[in-house]
């Protein structure tokens, strides 16, 4: 196992090295961690067993080298065609961890097409919780598989540009890549 210490210690050496793109895949609990460059700053995939649970953005690129197992080489492929917008649906199999109404939350994001966009409120009626705005908010913001289950998608109900754990300038970037027209704090 790889402690985080190792990692950090790894990653500070690699920083003065060019950056390009690359792999790396390591193996804990049954668990596969990778980590590669994209246009969007570099990506961490996490699989465990045969379901993609984990996509968090890194911001700064690593680069630690070793071969990924299937499915994360397959989620790394459909991630950096879908930012290069060669693709509008992922087609992984995951596995939502988190509370009932975290995942009921996800499901539906899940279901938002490419190119459209949805409310906080939107989600909140559509999951028969008119109320729960806020927690719908939440729920978005620990979404474990941002693009696969397109967060991002979620505006305010004004069209302001609200909430998303990656930050609103990565939320810009991935509504500018759907066709949005990002003016500010909203969208046309």
């Amino acid at each position: 196992m790889v402690s985080e210490r190792e990692i950090n210690s790894l990653n500070q050496s690699i920083k003065a090295h060019q950056r390009g793109s690359f792999n790396c895949a390591i193996k804990d609990s049954n668990m596969a961690h990778s980590i590669f460059s994209s246009k969007i700053g570099g990506i961490k995939v996490t699989s465990q067993e045969s379901s993609l649970i984990k996509i968090e953005f890194l911001g700064e690129v690593y680069k630690v080298i070793e071969n990924s197992n299937p499915l994360n080489a397959e989620a790394k492929k459909q991630i950096l065609a879908f930012l290069s917008g060669d693709l509008i649906k992922f087609d992984l199999p995951y596995k939502l961890v988190g509370t009932d109404f975290q995942k009921e939350t996800w499901s539906f994001l899940a279901l938002i097409p490419f190119g459209h966009l949805k409310s906080y409120q939107d989600v909140a009626m559509a999951i028969n919780r008119p109320r729960a705005i806020r927690a719908v908010g939440g729920a978005a913001n620990r979404n474990p598989l941002p693009l696969v289950i397109p967060c991002h998608r979620v505006i305010g109900k004004s069209g302001a540009l609200v909430g998303f754990a990656p930050g609103l300038s990565m939320k810009k970037q991935l509504l500018r890549l759907e066709g949005h027209q990002v003016i500010e704090d909203s969208i046309g």
